[in-house]
């Protein structure tokens, strides 16, 4: 469905399309967990709403930065219902 999703009318807006995706999701991962290292959890909550606004922002612009933001938003929401390092292995 993903794939469906992001086709291009072109081969390469494609492949690059997905390379955006999969390193977005990356460093999305790599700062998420960072960020729950060093934050404590009643500042994450806060920070959602920026997080939020900068993914809706950067979604025509650069779109892997969108899915940094996205990635980041959908993994601290999932950490305030579980134990942060539980939502990571579910990842």
């Amino acid at each position: 469905m993903a794939i469906l999703l992001i086709l291009k009318p072109n081969h390469g807006g494609t492949k690059k399309q997905n390379f955006n995706r999969l390193g977005g999701t990356v460093v999305g991962l790599v700062l998420s967990f960072s960020i729950l290292y060093f934050l404590p959890l009643y500042l994450i909550s806060p920070l959602l709403l920026v997080r939020y606004f900068l993914a809706i922002s950067y979604i025509k612009d650069d779109y892997g930065l969108a899915v940094v933001f996205i990635t980041l938003c959908v993994l601290l929401l999932m950490v305030t219902k579980l134990n942060p390092y539980d939502c990571f292995i579910f990842r």
